[in-house]
């Protein structure tokens, strides 16, 4: 495996195996720091709706020497969208601002708890822009096993991804599995739980080691088991550094250590997601 390897998802589309994350960058600076991500050979670039960005992924794509078709692009639809008319809307006004006419894949961003059924309908519409080649590929965020189960069993699509907050802090072991025994790619938000516990003394034991930094260890992490992290940086420095977690690998024994930090901690609000997230 190296920087530009790749995984199937279940509809036969390529991912990358790491992307850039691209929360809160914004304006002439947001523009430099996702060019410096694709200068440095990421090539899954991640947005949404939400992060009021798009435009500036869609400038720095456009004046990136990398062709549109070797950069994966991702978006979600985000909350006030949702719905039929509104996400087939919305996806265009995205793809406007993205400069692009398709995306490599589209999220529904977060489920709506207090009417799941407009989730289902934000859903089935996505499945009609896969169908329109809109979206290459499409998926969920933020959901659970429970709505996942209940998307596949009303569509009878299951997605090909679902976007979460994922970390050795915040081990979400029975969701992993679920997701990979239905062939869904789970992707990692906050892969590093913006470095908060790097001081624990398995990363600094496998640091040292391995002669990487805890972050680059973490990161690691996220591949032994088969996820997908979008690390986020404005640090150039950072962002080579993210990538440069290629030439080794930890043992089972290692990754099953580093499972045993879980903490059940969010940086996300767990009020903003399902009663489970609110649990000790």
């Amino acid at each position: 495996m190296d920087k530009n390897s790749t995984f199937e998802l279940n509809n036969g589309t390529r991912i990358p195996v790491i992307g850039f994350g691209t929360n809160v960058l914004q304006g002439e600076s947001g523009i430099k720091d996702i060019q410096r991500a694709l200068e440095a050979e990421y090539r899954l670039i991640d947005t949404a709706q939400s992060y009021e960005n798009e435009e500036e992924v869609g400038l720095a794509v456009e004046n990136s020497p990398v062709p549109r078709q070797d950069i994966f692009i991702t978006t979600k639809i985000t909350d006030e969208n949702q719905g039929r008319e509104l996400t087939f809307e919305s996806t265009h006004a995205s793809l406007e601002k993205l400069r692009t006419d398709y995306v490599d894949l589209l999220l529904v961003h977060w489920p709506n708890l207090d009417d799941f059924d407009i989730s289902l309908e934000t859903w089935q519409a996505l499945i009609s822009l896969q169908e329109q080649g809109i979206a290459r590929a499409i998926g969920v965020s933020n959901y659970t096993p429970d709505l996942i189960q209940l998307t596949i069993d009303e569509s009878s699509v299951i997605p090909a991804v679902n976007q979460v907050e994922f970390h050795p802090f915040l081990f979400q072991k029975d969701l992993m599995d679920y997701c990979q025994s239905q062939n869904i790619l789970v992707e990692s938000y906050c892969p590093i739980a913006r470095a908060e516990h790097t001081q624990a003394p398995i990363l600094q034991h496998l640091s040292e080691k391995y002669d990487k930094s805890p972050v680059q260890v973490i990161l690691r992490w996220h591949l032994e088991h088969g996820l997908v992290p979008i690390p986020r940086s404005t640090n150039p420095d950072h962002i080579e550094a993210n990538l440069d977690i290629f030439d080794f690998s930890i043992t089972e024994e290692e990754v099953a250590k580093m499972d045993e930090l879980d903490m059940n901690y969010r940086i996300v609000n767990p009020e903003k997601g399902p009663p489970s997230w609110r649990k000790a």
